[in-house]
């Protein structure tokens, strides 16, 4: 039998690691010290000791690793008798942990001493609040591998709700609905909001109002409910439609604007795709949004009605990034006799917008509703003459206004 040279220093290992059972050490026991007396009598050394400090992050289909590789194990002169060489990650499905390095999926072979100490290693496209089994298996240069279930855990992806989650976080949830990773209506729903930052809107291109800086609070009023102009990974619809609950403000009073950008453009008022207002909604609007945020608006086609007859008829879509609401969005097939367009002529009603006390809407005061509910304007043209347009009433339901008075905004986007 050839000799053990390093027997009392295993024997030692063998000590720590039965009082690591009994938690008052960690160091890692070998996988098995018959076998293991065996390799040190043949030269194959033992497994190296835990991996350090795990740090685990969480995306909607990720997750996250960075770590600490052991230190080489030495022996009482300073040599070292186990090496580390690298270290493997292995997950599961479920809540069983991988047994060893070959059982479950093989994720990383890390062969690089602390390559992931500072940097996160991330697995993707993992199913979320699917449970998985991670397993961290660092062994020697002698193929020795630690198994300790010190170095596993049970983790899930997770999507962050629409209120909590950071622009970033945003945009990941996007980008795996849009793969097919996801479907976004298992996470976010209708009626959820979340407080963004509008910079201030000066006066300029398609309207001569101002707005101060302002936090307000964005609704989603639709999932999956508006046509993108362009198909993304074969999905048709914007994953969600997003509108101003209160109308823009200043502490509580109405910033008023008027429909057609100024009080003194009234002739050629006839549909919505010449409205001066759709300037301002696409350029001053959309730039006044937080720049992550920003970032992710889709363009979609909005449908409108072709003038202000009382048979109107279809007038020419158009492609925006952000739009004022029409009728049949806010009121579905419910009708007003100044109002002769119809759902298959300016739109479906979003879900959101399911009663009058949802229609009601508030001068803004930095994210919270104002003291008196106040007006504001939709993109329809009214029957009643060629000047006026419909809008809110204070109460949730219909009326009409001539596009030279001036009411509150609450533009809609899409994500």
């Amino acid at each position: 039998m050839a000799r053990i040279d390093n027997l009392s220093n295993f024997l030692t290992d063998v000590g720590k690691a039965i009082k690591a059972k009994k938690g008052d050490e960690t160091p890692i026991p070998a996988k098995n010290f018959d076998t293991e007396i065996e390799n040190m009598q043949t030269g194959g050394g033992i497994v190296p000791r835990n991996v350090k400090n795990i740090q685990v992050k969480f995306g909607p289909t990720s997750i996250g690793f960075k770590w600490e590789d052991p230190d080489d194990t030495l022996d009482h002169a300073g040599s070292p008798y186990c090496k580390w060489k690298g270290t493997r990650i292995m997950y599961r499905e479920g809540n069983e942990y991988p047994l060893d390095e070959s059982d479950g999926t093989l994720v990383l072979d890390s062969t690089t001493k602390n390559a992931y100490k500072n940097d996160y290693y991330t697995i993707s496209n993992l199913k979320p609040e699917q449970k998985y089994t991670f397993a961290l298996f660092p062994y020697s240069d002698k193929d020795m591998f630690n198994i300790n279930e010190s170095n596993c855990n049970i983790l899930s992806p997770t999507v962050t709700s629409f209120s909590d989650a950071t622009d970033d976080q945003i945009a990941a949830i996007l980008d795996a609905h849009y793969k097919g990773i996801i479907k976004i209506s298992d996470y976010w729903h209708v009626g959820d909001t979340r407080k963004m930052h509008l910079s201030a809107m000066s006066s300029g291109t398609g309207a001569n109002e101002s707005h101060v800086a302002q936090d307000m609070t964005m609704v989603i009023i639709g999932i999956e409910h508006d046509n993108l102009k362009t198909p993304i990974n074969g999905k048709t619809k914007a994953a969600v439609t997003l509108q101003c609950k209160e109308v823009l403000g200043n502490n509580g009073s109405a910033e008023y604007g008027y429909i057609w950008g100024s009080s003194t453009s009234t002739a050629s008022d006839s549909n919505y795709s010449q409205n001066p207002r759709r300037t301002w909604l696409n350029g001053t609007f959309i730039n006044s949004l937080p720049s992550g945020i920003k970032s992710l608006v889709k363009t979609v086609v909005k449908k409108n009605i072709a003038n202000h007859s009382s048979s109107p008829g279809a007038g020419p879509d158009t492609e925006d990034k952000a739009f004022l609401t029409s009728y049949p969005e806010m009121f579905g097939s419910a009708s007003y006799s100044y109002y002769k367009g119809s759902v298959a002529l300016e739109g479906e009603q979003y879900a959101y917008y399911n009663s009058n006390a949802r229609r009601i809407k508030y001068p803004n005061s930095n994210g919270l509703p104002g003291s008196s509910a106040y007006l504001y304007w939709l993109r329809s043209p009214s029957s009643r003459d060629s000047s006026r347009w419909i809008r809110v009433y204070a109460g949730g339901s219909a009326s009409n206004l001539a596009s030279t008075g001036s009411l509150g905004l609450a533009p809609a986007f899409c994500l």
